[in-house]
């Protein structure tokens, strides 16, 4: 419902939206080729649902966040960190008050509910984040900075993901550079 929202404020505020979507371009064979699926389908409309929800994602979110960067930039990155680390935050509290939930045979999971979910999001919002620290130094305070490293790191190391321990000690590596 919410990406039906999105689309339909931005057919109807177009003028609104000077972005246009320039990512799509490499999807297209993709979202072509998942209607294919729908033909063997034994549940054809919930298939249906979630594949135009596939399209609407990708045709309209990269329009909604360049449209958040040229507006409000700073708050849309502040934004995003807070929640990202709100939502590692979250997985590492339910693993204290509910760890089964939490877990996945013995591995940290969070809130993604797969271990290796968990770890692609934590490399790609330890490299975002070092990367807006970087640009932005007076957005977040030391203790903030801190706190969001320590949640990530902390999920990482649970999680047990070797890959991304690798990526991210990779990245902070070559970021020196």
């Amino acid at each position: 419902i919410y990406l039906l929202l999105m689309f339909g404020m931005f057919l109807f505020n177009s003028k609104d939206f000077s972005y246009r979507n320039m990512v799509i371009g490499p999807f297209i064979p993709y979202l072509i080729w998942i209607f294919i699926p729908l033909l063997r389908s034994p549940d054809a409309f919930t298939a249906f649902q979630k594949t135009i929800s596939t399209v609407l994602f990708y045709a309209i979110t990269p329009v909604w966040i360049m449209k958040a960067l040229a507006e409000e930039k700073e708050h849309f990155l502040k934004g995003a960190v807070l929640t990202m680390t709100a939502l590692l935050f979250y997985g590492l509290f339910m693993a204290v008050i509910w760890p089964e939930s939490a877990y996945l045979m013995g591995r940290f999971r969070g809130v993604t509910g797969n271990p290796n979910s968990l770890g692609i999001i934590c490399t790609v919002f330890f490299a975002m984040f070092t990367i807006i620290n970087a640009h932005y130094k007076e957005m977040f305070a030391r203790w903030e900075v801190a706190f969001i490293y320590a949640v990530i790191l902390l999920s990482v190391v649970l999680s047990g993901s070797r890959n991304t321990i690798f990526a991210i000690l990779i990245f902070y590596s070559f970021a020196r550079f």
